[in-house]
């Protein structure tokens, strides 16, 4: 009788030892779960960053007054001469920014909008990255308040 006893025991501590085992398991693997999907939201954090920087010095929309460089300034003349794109210049801009949508868009004084670069991609989510720039116009030498919008399809 004792032995049985004793027997039961240690089968009670086994199946407690088990059902310990499998719940610090499956909360494992739910930590590396999250643990990775926050890194990999990290690193499209990281990736926006680094296309917004890569937009914000391209020569070809920057402000520059006597080879000097303004920063956070796009200049509107050079946005409406990039309307057209060569197909050469198209496999440039695709291999640096992959569905990417970039626009400029004045808020004061007046409401526009130019779209740089991208075409209408479809994907299951859209990142949404505004900065704010000043906007030249050369032809009347004022600055204008705007935002450059980098929008990021994935």
């Amino acid at each position: 009788m004792r032995a049985q006893m004793k027997m039961g025991e240690s089968i009670m501590i086994l199946i407690i030892f088990f059902f310990l085992l499998v719940f610090g398991i499956v909360f494992y693997a739910k930590y590396a779960v999250i643990s990775a999907g926050s890194k990999q939201d990290e690193n499209k954090g990281l990736q926006a960053i680094q296309l917004v920087q890569m937009v914000q010095s391209l020569p070809e929309i920057q402000c520059s007054v006597e080879g000097i460089i303004d920063y956070n300034c796009i200049d509107l003349m050079k946005v409406t001469a990039l309307k057209d794109f060569t197909p050469e210049q198209k496999k440039i801009y695709s291999t640096m920014f992959p569905k990417t949508i970039i626009t400029a868009e004045e808020v004061y004084p007046e409401k526009r909008r130019w779209q740089i670069y991208g075409d209408d991609v479809s994907g299951k989510s859209r990142s949404f990255f505004p900065v704010p720039v000043a906007l030249y116009n050369a032809t009347s030498n004022e600055y204008y308040f705007g935002y450059l919008n980098i929008t990021v399809v994935s």
